[in-house]
């Protein structure tokens, strides 16, 4: 019996001790529907509100290889670019960290000549590989109101990222 009770205790902490991603789940949401508000500050700045998310991810937390933080970039193991490639100012995606949102997106093809400031955005022509994505965000002068705006490396998707070995 004590021999069991042994076996039985260092299976329990052995799988206790396996690396486990699910308190550290980063996600990349498409948004269904949401609205954009235009804020009185200079530069103008916008934020999306009335967000609904689509039901399932575009990135889930497994496709993501790993996140570098000096690029604002995932880095993927599936190509989205097949799936995004179209899009425009009209679709918006949320970051999600543990199911919270950690910033709201859209996709700003660099062709479009208007700047887009106070949102992140994905150019969906413009990737380093086909297996990854960079987060882009407008800013003009390191103006401080910009800078606090810029969600990219919030500490709850650093500290995600890095918990599950995948920051760097």
């Amino acid at each position: 019996m004590m021999k069991f009770l042994a076996c039985f205790l260092l299976l329990v902490i052995g799988i206790s001790c396996d690396k486990d991603h699910s308190d550290n789940r980063v996600e990349i949401y498409l948004l269904k529907s949401f609205s954009i508000v235009s804020n009185a500050t200079i530069p103008e700045t916008v934020t999306i509100t009335d967000a609904k998310l689509e039901k399932n991810p575009l990135v889930a937390d497994n496709d993501i290889e790993y996140y570098k933080q000096s690029e604002w970039l995932f880095k993927l193991k599936k190509n989205i670019r097949p799936l995004i490639q179209d899009f425009s100012s009209d679709k918006g995606f949320a970051v999600m960290v543990n199911n919270h949102v950690v910033y709201y997106g859209i996709f700003h093809p660099a062709f479009l000549s208007s700047i887009t400031f106070g949102l992140a955005t994905i150019d969906p022509f413009t990737f380093i590989t086909e297996s990854s994505v960079t987060m882009q965000y407008a800013n003009f002068n390191n103006n401080p109101q910009l800078t606090q705006l810029d969600k990219r490396n919030d500490p709850r998707l650093l500290e995600a990222m890095s918990a599950s070995g995948r920051l760097r």
